[in-house]
């Protein structure tokens, strides 16, 4: 929540610049391994979705105040990514891998309606009393598609971690949300996710092992593990 000044403004200016102060949050983060951690975060995630559809529709001038992402996952990214990867004879798993995905993957997802998102939700992002949660950097917001939510949820335990995948949080999270959403993921969202999933876990073996030049071999045996463990669960539902 941000802090309204005396003249009831969110930001002050101050030497060119724009400052806003935010409420401290007290609370804890949550480890990974707590029981029905992906449960939780599902049902808070559906429960905030609610919320930000409940303020589109209230405040009819928000899609034009927050930034559209854009197509987050298109046909130009999967090029790209098969150009770095495929000039490294080691890449061949992830080529192969690239090679699974649909063929429509991209129309798929562009064709989900754009919705309020966080855009964030990573682990470092929830702050917990009890069981009730509380979202920080919220300059992420933006409209975008709601599976996008999904992705830093399952996969990230903090903006500078090696992506990791926790085996049956898919289905844990997912089901949870669909149990508290007022908007049930679709079967075309819910088969799409897992893909999804791996286009992230290999674009970070891209972005920071390839075009940063990290010779990282941890990073890389950590994604091929994790890309086989979302593999396994393609069929989840």
């Amino acid at each position: 929540r941000i802090i309204s000044t005396v003249n009831s403004l969110p930001y002050i200016f101050f030497k060119d610049n724009i400052y806003a102060l935010e409420e401290f949050v007290k609370g804890e983060i949550f480890p990974i391994d707590k029981e029905n951690y992906f449960g939780i975060v599902g049902k808070h995630l559906a429960l905030m979705h609610n919320e930000f559809i409940q303020k589109t529709i209230s405040k009819k001038n928000l899609e034009k105040v927050l930034a559209q992402e854009g197509n987050f996952l298109s046909e130009s990214n999967l090029i790209s990514m098969r150009i770095d990867l495929g000039n490294d004879q080691n890449n061949k798993f992830f080529l192969k891998e690239i090679a699974s995905f649909p063929e429509t993957l991209s129309q798929i997802v562009n064709s989900f309606p754009d919705q309020i998102i966080h855009g964030d939700l990573n682990k470092s992002n929830l702050i917990w009393n009890g069981d009730n949660a509380t979202t920080i950097d919220s300059e992420t917001i933006r409209f975008s598609k709601r599976i996008r939510d999904f992705i830093p949820a399952l996969l990230f335990e903090g903006n500078l971690d090696i992506p990791n995948y926790t085996p049956n949080s898919l289905k844990e999270l997912t089901n949870s949300y669909d149990f508290y959403s007022n908007q049930k993921l679709s079967d075309n969202e819910k088969i799409i996710l897992p893909e999804l999933l791996k286009f992230s876990l290999i674009k970070s073996y891209v972005i920071y092992v390839l075009r940063k030049n990290l010779k990282d071999e941890k990073f890389k045996n950590q994604i091929i593990h994790n890309l086989r463990l979302v593999g396994g669960e393609i069929n989840v539902h």
